[in-house]
């Protein structure tokens, strides 16, 4: 099997139906369904259940498994929908995501890549009713480093599922961003290779966990950046973000004129009160 789509819900009924329906729409046909419910007491099991005779009676039926019971987070869920999956790779459309077409899938293969990660592109919408588009096929994957500074977002990706068997299954010591520390971990220390897919591929609601909690985000970031780099490079890490940091401050003034302008003023006047 190709593909296993697992998606994780817990009492967001609502958003599950999109999901489901977004994923009955496919025109690509080798993939399971996986679905990992948190114990939910909302109609998120009557949703779920409306699906399963639906992907039966398909043309081409889908393979499809559930199973609803207490966890401890969704990146638990994600856990036991990777231990269920037998796909080739696993992608995570969880409760409220969805495909930006009936051919988003077909289209990510279509490319021809076989790496470990397969990269796509997203939208969204967000708090103030403005669209947003993620520009993944500007970061620079071959690197820890160029991960770290733009990151993946784990509904941009289709990860082969050999890779969890290598580097681990997320850790749940990191609240909201253990698919960042996931990637950074398969990336930097085992060397996963990375392919960008100019495909949109899905649309992510941006009301989710991490969306909502931005600064329990950017802590958890920090705490999985330096407690995954081996102790050893840590200072070098250190210097080489701050390197990075400022390439990219010069760069951006070099871009902008009136900014440019006053940088060589500045340096000329510098240069003149030194002497």
């Amino acid at each position: 099997m190709k593909l296993s789509i697992i998606t994780v819900n817990y009492n967001g009924a609502e958003g599950l139906q999109k999901t489901l329906n977004s994923v009955s729409q496919q025109s690509f046909t080798d993939f399971e369904l996986i679905v990992i419910d948190g114990g939910s007491t909302d109609e998120s099991i009557e949703v779920i259940k409306e699906y399963e005779s639906l992907f039966a009676h398909r043309p081409s039926p889908i393979a499809y498994r559930w199973v609803s019971e207490r966890d401890k987070g969704i990146y638990d869920g994600m856990n036991k929908g990777v231990k269920m999956a037998s796909g080739e790779y696993v992608y995570f459309l969880n409760g409220g995501d969805t495909f930006m077409s009936p051919d988003s899938v077909i289209n990510m293969f279509a490319v021809g890549k076989t790496e470990d990660i397969l990269v796509g592109r997203l939208n969204y919408i967000d708090g103030r009713g403005r669209y947003h588009e993620s520009y993944q096929k500007k970061m620079p994957y071959q690197s820890m480093l160029g991960f770290i500074r733009t990151g993946i977002p784990h509904q941009s990706a289709f990860i082969k599922k050999s890779l969890f068997d290598k580097c681990g299954l997320y850790d749940l010591n990191y609240k909201v961003a253990a698919d960042w520390q996931f990637f950074m971990r398969a990336i930097g220390l085992y060397g996963a290779s990375v392919a960008y897919c100019d495909v949109l591929l899905a649309h992510f609601d941006n009301g989710g966990l991490t969306s909502k909690r931005g600064d329990l985000m950017a802590q958890d970031i920090n705490n999985a950046t330096w407690e995954t780099i081996p102790v050893g490079m840590l200072g070098d890490y250190g210097w080489m973000l701050q390197s990075q940091w400022d390439l990219d401050k010069l760069m951006w003034i070099q871009q902008h004129k009136l900014a440019y302008f006053l940088f060589k003023a500045l340096g000329i006047i510098g240069r003149k009160l030194c002497k």
